[in-house]
């Protein structure tokens, strides 16, 4: 396991949330329903005193050593997760960054619909 400082946000409007299962009981969790995606977003990270941020859909589950592997790769000028096959950018299904990277592009965008805030997010 890393020593990190990490939270972990969860935009959802459901009542079961599989990711909860996954993620290391010593991880801050925030499970955000209100707004729109891109809002639960940004209010899920504003919520954060960590300065890592792992923002995951609801509806995933992995293992506790990827999910280590994937903090350790963060960097303060790096956007983690997994890629989108088609074009390369990182989806939003699982996303991790710095607080101040959050902070320096504007967070998400909030005027769009729904999954286009996380391409935005990673091309900014």
């Amino acid at each position: 396991m890393v020593d990190a400082d990490v939270e972990v946000v969860i935009p959802s409007i459901k009542d079961e949330i599989l990711t909860l299962d996954s993620i290391p009981e010593s991880v801050p969790s925030h499970v955000v329903s209100e707004g729109t995606l891109n809002e639960a977003r940004n209010d899920g990270v504003q919520q954060c005193d960590s300065e890592l941020i792992a923002i995951m859909d609801d509806d995933i589950a992995f293992s506790e050593p990827l999910f280590w592997d994937l903090i350790e790769m963060a960097a303060s000028d790096r956007l983690v997760g997994l890629a989108d096959p088609e074009f390369g950018f990182v989806l939003g299904r699982v996303m991790i960054f710095h607080k101040s990277m959050w902070e320096e592009v504007g967070g998400f965008d909030e005027r769009l619909r729904s999954h286009n805030g996380d391409t935005d997010f990673a091309l900014r």
